[in-house]
């Protein structure tokens, strides 16, 4: 539910990081406070995560701060990086053009304080644009027709060998207590993406030849609407 825990080692340099946002927002024309945020996160790494968790609407994350994880290593100079984390509630939105964009807990909170500030606006704008401009970038058009897409293919061909494994291993089971129980199954001909029941290769190729490349001009223009507010 968005509470925060230290898995490892304590708050401390977490507080240091949310201080130096707040401290920044509140002055966006000072340089020396915003060093302040860029030398406790890695900024390009932060803004790769958050695009990522935002292109595919991971709704057990940005709406309520769960299921995130972030890391620091104790060594000086050392900057917060964060971890895709149980993200299975995903490529799911509403509408195509739909992103959670705000929360003041989970891994949404620094971004969330930054937003109006102009060089994480810059930073943020700069990320998307080689996301989708340089032919390297996740959202970039490719021969095959979207590198996201691309990316989850190749994730999707690692795993498949186990999925009847996977797929007798939950059998029938609940999304959770008291809720009905419905069937984890590798193919089933009576599924469409949208229904109760479960089908890995229907639902993957979806995702692949729907939902991700279809995801792309819209969530570029939503995020590009949200930075020019």
């Amino acid at each position: 539910g968005g509470t925060l825990e230290a898995v490892d080692g304590d708050f401390v340099e977490w507080n240091n990081l949310i201080t130096a946002c707040n401290n920044a927002a509140a002055n966006d024309s000072s340089g020396t406070l915003w060093n302040g945020v860029t030398d406790l996160l890695d900024l390009t790494s932060y803004l790769d995560y958050m695009l990522v968790n935002l292109y595919m609407h991971n709704a057990d994350w940005g709406s309520n701060g769960n299921n995130w994880r972030a890391i620091r290593r104790k060594a000086p100079n050392s900057k917060f990086r964060f971890l895709i984390w149980d993200a299975e509630v995903a490529m799911n939105p509403p509408t195509l053009s739909d992103t959670y964009y705000d929360n003041s807990a989970g891994a949404l909170r620094p971004h969330s304080i930054l937003k109006n500030h102009p060089d994480y606006q810059e930073a943020l704008q700069d990320r998307l644009d080689f996301h989708y401009d340089d032919s390297s970038g996740l959202f970039a058009i490719t021969p095959g027709g979207n590198r996201a897409a691309d990316v989850f293919q190749a994730a999707i061909d690692e795993v498949s060998p186990l999925m009847s494994l996977e797929s007798a291993r939950w059998g029938d089971a609940s999304k959770q207590p008291g809720e009905t129980a419905y069937s984890y199954r590798v193919s089933d001909p009576s599924y469409l993406p949208g229904n109760d029941v479960g089908d890995f290769q229907r639902t993957s190729l979806f995702h692949r030849a729907t939902f991700l490349p279809d995801r792309r001009a819209p969530f570029r223009t939503t995020i590009e609407s949200k930075l020019s507010e």
